[in-house]
């Protein structure tokens, strides 16, 4: 079989992984999304871009949206090793990452066993438990699988991704900060945008100079994005965290709408700054939406 990538969707991060699929999910018990995006300290960085998907959610809606684009969500999301999940049978994808090191976290319907079983016939051997996960790894511990129940974390680096997944972990269980919890830019990001179906964010250190068709702001620390689907409407929101209170000329934020694709098909678009923070909100054509748009 073809090799496929496991890990994708953020920051160039790539590992191969095999995966069997059975059952499908139900609804989402794992707690709010955000909580399993754990905060910086785990990357040893001050920031880093994370993105959540509900491809169960895309597959409610999939009529409303353009084929070719639910084909490419599927391949860039569901185009694993082994098996081949369907939209339905994922509930959150959630994977986040630098140039150097990534993870997913993967709440779905695969048989534990199964999985199990593909991922030593992959090279993974197992390596103990880690809060009732059974942990497999790879490469020297390099790559690192592990599995509890209807839930999945894997992570890749050029040397411990057994630290990544059980960082993910204790984020995803309370036991250590969220990102939003460990970054007050960040938090409000989350705070703004709406987690229930697809949102991305980000935080960094401190922008220097203005990209207006870009949407880099100067001053700005952290940004995020979302889209609340349905069949007829979807509403996206767009936000920008400041150091202090937002001031952004109204010129670099009409280019910003103007002309980059994140808004093309926008309809109704108001923007608003509050405090810190510069949010912009409007409505869209599901069946206009881009893969980008998506999330």
């Amino acid at each position: 079989m073809e090799r496929r990538t496991f890990l994708a969707g953020v920051a160039g991060v790539a590992a191969a992984s095999s995966v069997g699929l059975a059952g499908c999910v139900g609804d989402s018990d794992g707690g709010a999304p955000e909580d399993w995006i754990p905060g910086p300290e785990v990357f040893e960085v001050e920031g880093y871009r994370a993105f959540s998907t509900s491809p169960s959610t895309i597959a409610e809606y999939r009529d409303s949206l353009t084929p070719s684009v639910v084909e490419e969500y599927e391949s860039l999301i569901l185009d694993w090793e082994v098996a081949d999940p369907g939209l339905d049978d994922v509930a959150r994808y959630t994977s986040g990452g630098t140039d150097q090191a990534g993870y997913i976290a993967v709440e779905h319907g695969l048989d534990e066993g199964m999985l199990a079983s593909n991922l030593e016939s992959d090279g993974f051997a197992g390596a103990g438990e880690y809060e009732g996960f059974d942990v497999y790894e790879a490469g020297g511990g390099a790559s690192a699988r592990a599995l509890d129940g209807d839930r999945l974390v894997a992570a890749s680096t050029p040397d411990d991704g057994t630290a990544i997944v059980e960082g993910v972990i204790d984020a995803g269980n309370g036991d250590a900060d969220s990102y939003d919890e460990a970054d007050d830019a960040v938090a409000d990001v989350v705070k703004t945008i709406d987690t229930t179906d697809n949102f991305w964010l980000e935080g960094y250190q401190r922008i220097t100079n203005t990209i207006a068709a870009r949407g880099v702001f100067t001053d700005s620390v952290a940004r995020g994005y979302s889209i609340l689907l349905d069949d007829e409407t979807v509403e996206a929101s767009r936000v920008e965290v400041f150091v202090e209170d937002a001031d952004v000329e109204e010129s670099a934020i009409t280019t910003y709408t103007e002309e980059n694709p994140l808004f093309d098909g926008a309809q109704g678009l108001d923007w608003r700054v509050d405090g810190r923070m510069l949010v912009i909100e409007w409505t869209a054509d599901p069946g206009a939406l881009s893969l980008r748009q998506l999330g």
